[in-house]
């Protein structure tokens, strides 16, 4: 196991100095990754869990979230979908709300932007365009 200066906690692969392959990381907050890196940058699959218990589970790119995943807030939000530098961007995302709200579409820039399905807990639907979360 290896502590950063910051207190931080690494126990795993190492290349060049740098962490490298399967590793877990742990921070003096209680926030953790376990998953893979490249030359000491999280990327490719990987699970992050931040001390507010919000996670995420899917692709990393560069120490981004990016790519692929679901990421569940610790009120209960759950996205599942694409991501793009740590924000909700692409076609098919899907976001649900503890109390039955759902949205199903496509993401620019965390925000509803193009076609995309809302649905309401009652039954009520819109479903057309969405610019900039509107």
């Amino acid at each position: 196991m290896f502590t950063h200066i910051d207190g931080t906690c690494y126990a795993g692969m190492w290349k060049e100095d740098k962490q490298h392959g399967k590793g877990k990381e742990v921070w003096p907050d209680g926030a953790m990754y376990e998953g893979d890196y490249i030359l000491g940058k999280k990327h490719g699959q990987g699970h992050f869990s931040w001390s507010d218990g919000s996670s995420y589970s899917g692709h990393f790119t560069d120490n981004h979230i990016a790519g692929s995943g679901c990421y569940t807030w610790a009120d209960g939000r759950i996205y599942r979908g694409e991501w793009r530098s740590n924000k909700m961007d692409g076609r098919g995302g899907v976001f649900e709300w503890p109390d039955g709200r759902r949205y199903e579409g496509e993401y620019r820039d965390d925000r509803k932007h193009g076609v995309g399905t809302f649905t309401w807990p009652d039954g009520r639907k819109y479903a057309g365009l969405w610019v900039e979360g509107k």
